[in-house]
């Protein structure tokens, strides 16, 4: 790392928050950035290979400090892989991610058919109906409560999705119908072992749901449907992802005043 150098996070998962005391430690000028989530739709299929079945639209993106992510923001619409526009703060990005919605959901109220054929089901058009969808939109509700006490308007999920598969025929009033439709999703079947090492369903668990629930107690937001994944997770899994995981101690910021986290958000500085 050098002045000057680009440290970007695709799919942060509070990147910035997790790596910034480090960054800092550097004593150099190094932007580090997060963005919503990858801008591909990908699944590794071997040692050496990867399917591609979709680019999204736009990503946002932000550093921390808040003020270095119009640089990034230059510096990754360099890459020319699609759009990256600049987010509010770092925590904006992280809460905007829609992997935080769909995982875990769908995973968890399939079960059987997660665990019985190890995920031989096509993830979102089969593991999407609409009972499970109100859950997702009721995480969805969620999330954005907690994006307003941050001084943010998140994307609600629909028009999330929509945006970021633009391309791909995204239809519907409802996120059963959106991903149903979705042609990038045509033929994601993911295999999974087990749940507890099926890799994405961890990822969300372990760095990105949590968070979610203890910012809620932090901010005085009621996340009662997240926190029942997170607790029916915990269950079958037989661990306490909060504590494997990511949580607001590790982040930094338990405790903090609205006031504080949004002062370190958008300077750095505690």
């Amino acid at each position: 790392m050098k002045d000057g150098a680009l440290l970007a996070f695709n799919a942060g998962y509070y990147a910035c928050l997790r790596y910034w005391p480090r960054v800092r430690r550097l004593k150099k000028k190094v932007l580090l950035a997060e963005t919503d989530i990858l801008p591909y739709l990908c699944l590794r299929t071997g040692p050496h290979s990867v399917r591609i079945d979709g680019i999204k639209k736009e990503l946002g993106v932000a550093c921390i400090p808040a003020s270095d992510t119009a640089e990034a923001v230059r510096l990754l619409n360099r890459t020319r892989i699609l759009r990256f526009f600049a987010r509010k703060h770092s925590l904006e990005v992280s809460l905007s991610s829609m992997n935080l919605l769909f995982h875990a959901p769908i995973v968890l109220f399939n079960m059987a058919a997660s665990e019985n054929t190890k995920g031989n089901y096509v993830f979102y058009r089969e593991g999407v109906s609409p009972g499970i969808g109100k859950i997702i939109h009721a995480m969805d509700a969620e999330r954005i409560a907690v994006g307003r006490k941050l001084g943010v308007e998140l994307t609600d999920c629909v028009k999330a999705t929509k945006r970021l598969y633009d391309k791909y025929h995204v239809r519907g009033r409802t996120i059963d119908q959106c991903l149903a439709t979705n042609l990038a999703y045509a033929r994601d079947v993911f295999p999974m072992p087990s749940i507890r090492d099926f890799a994405v369903f961890h990822q969300d668990l372990a760095y990105g749901l949590p968070p979610i629930v203890e910012l809620g107690e932090l901010l005085k937001v009621a996340t009662p449907v997240t926190r029942m994944i997170v607790d029916i997770a915990n269950l079958v899994c037989e661990t306490d992802y909060a504590k494997e995981g990511l949580n607001l101690r590790k982040l930094g910021i338990a405790g903090m005043t609205r006031a504080k986290l949004l002062r370190y958000l958008k300077t750095g500085r505690k």
